[in-house]
């Protein structure tokens, strides 16, 4: 049985499948969301929820609109 993606895994998936490349975030990427890689993947695999804030600077460095991150 496939579980359901969540909305950042499938943003990330659209991501690597338009541009042909991994998306691999850099140390960089995780100070501009404010948050760490631990964080960042238990969102990606909906683990845990995110915060606004956090919904926020990752819908802004994605180029996503911030309703298609929760």
């Amino acid at each position: 049985m496939e579980t359901q993606k969540t909305p950042l895994e499938i943003h990330i998936q659209d991501y690597e499948l338009n541009t042909m490349l991994l998306f691999k975030p850099s140390r960089r990427f995780y100070e501009s969301v404010g948050i760490n890689k631990k964080r960042f993947w238990q969102l990606v695999r909906g683990t845990k929820k995110p915060l606004t804030e956090e919904t926020n600077n990752l819908s802004k460095m994605l180029k996503v609109p911030f309703t298609e991150l929760m």
